[in-house]
């Protein structure tokens, strides 16, 4: 259902969890003694349990492997609320963040709306810092090759093929009925099994 990514030179990078400890490894490495360095992290809305889980565990293992606090700036991209800013807000606001600050050691996007977020707009952001996608489909991330600085721990999810599998157990199911939320990442996936189901399977 889904398999591993590729870094920046083609190499495989271990699926998930490993591949973002590598760089946040190297990100300790660039400052092995006096302030902590500086990571840049986009996340999606709030409130999406498998999103928050990965983010508390991402920030506590990058400062147990950093062997100091971390210095973690965290952007919330994507509509909060009834009236959520603009993208172009939003990267005024990053912008402006780091006028008078160093610039972070690595910008990560976590969960497919961040990842599209700073694919997007990465010329307008933080052009010259490293860029990892995190806890992303490749889907979110489109068809352009990633950059020489940019790294992406993505899965691949086939939804039609596990389709196939259940009707190769019980060939007599005609409708499959699909749960999903109603912001930026159920509204993605809708579409995506819309254009990858076949019709008979779509209530």
């Amino acid at each position: 259902m889904w398999s591993v990514s590729k870094n920046r030179r083609g190499s495989q990078i271990p699926p998930r969890r490993g591949a973002w400890l590598a760089a946040a490894g190297g990100v300790a490495e660039r400052s092995p003694a006096g302030p902590a360095s500086g990571v840049a992290a986009a996340v999606v809305d709030r409130g999406n349990l498998p999103v928050d889980h990965f983010t508390g565990n991402f920030r506590v293992e990058l400062d147990q492997r950093a062997k100091q606090p971390v210095n973690v700036v965290q952007v919330v991209v994507g509509p909060t609320g009834f009236v959520g800013a603009s993208e172009q807000a939003v990267v005024g606001y990053i912008r402006s963040t780091f006028v008078d600050r160093p610039k972070p050691d690595l910008v990560v996007s976590i969960a497919g709306p961040a990842g599209a977020f700073a694919r997007q707009y990465r010329q307008q952001l933080i052009p010259d810092t490293p860029s990892l996608f995190a806890s992303v489909d490749q889907k979110w991330l489109g068809v352009a090759p990633l950059g020489e600085d940019e790294t992406a721990v993505a899965v691949v999810n086939d939804f039609p093929r596990a389709i196939d599998g259940i009707l190769q157990v019980l060939p007599q199911i005609r409708q499959v009925f699909m749960v999903m939320g109603s912001g930026q990442i159920g509204q993605f996936w809708r579409r995506e099994l819309q254009d990858g189901f076949p019709r008979r399977f779509l209530s």
